[in-house]
């Protein structure tokens, strides 16, 4: 005696937007756009950076607390909020390159004439200590952010760092293989404002920078 053998047939219809497999109904997974994605308060709050203002050249300028930016406890923990930091970042790379803070990014000229702003980058690594260097998962999670920032050269017209202490001095060489074009075209400085302020001062206008960086604009004025 053998079994009888059954048979099944798994139909798939297309209706519109939606794929119906047998009872099962999908939706299309939305497409995700990282420019127009809003970060929670808190990873903004924590990783701070943002747009100073314009250059001499009209070029934007966007500062990047990096010293800020303790990323050892979302690194240790992984999970969602590592997610989440990622996107941040992602975002932040995508900005530059999208041109989103460039005059020429809402320019109604022709797709043709068209053109995408390079960035002028401040790395102020004031804040930077050891307990960020002291997890090897940590240091490389950071190498891997610069090595992502060199990826972006071409949008960056020239930088600075500055506030570099012998641990931002570590990171840097621990970076050097993965960011050498990108070192290039930043000018490093130490922790002595009366040094770096002046050099700021020869590329960037007073009035687009806030006083912490040697100029009068205020935080305010500033955004993300």
């Amino acid at each position: 005696f053998s079994s009888p053998r059954i048979h099944c047939q798994v139909i798939a219809v297309t209706t519109g937007n939606k794929t119906l497999t047998g009872d099962n109904q999908k939706e299309p997974v939305p497409k995700f756009n990282i420019i127009d994605w809003e970060p929670p308060v808190w990873v903004k709050t924590k990783f701070p950076y943002f747009h100073s203002g314009y250059d001499y050249d009209d070029k934007p300028v966007i500062v990047l607390q990096w010293g800020k930016w303790n990323t050892l406890p979302i690194v240790s923990k992984g999970g969602e909020d590592l997610q989440i930091l990622n996107n941040y970042c992602d975002q932040f790379f995508a900005r530059i390159q999208n041109g989103t803070y460039g005059k020429n990014h809402s320019n109604p000229k022709s797709n043709l004439e068209k053109t995408v702003d390079q960035t002028v980058l401040i790395i102020d690594l004031d804040g930077l200590n050891g307990d960020q260097l002291s997890s090897r998962s940590n240091v490389l999670y950071q190498i891997q952010f610069n090595g992502k920032m060199n990826k972006v050269r071409d949008y960056i017209a020239y930088g600075f760092q500055i506030n570099v202490n012998p641990f931002g001095l570590f990171l840097l060489n621990a970076a050097k293989q993965s960011t050498s074009s990108l070192i290039d075209i930043m000018e490093i400085h130490g922790t002595n404002s009366a040094k770096w302020k002046p050099a700021l001062l020869r590329k960037i206008p007073f009035n687009q920078l806030p006083p912490q960086y040697g100029g009068n604009k205020l935080k305010q004025d500033f955004g993300i």
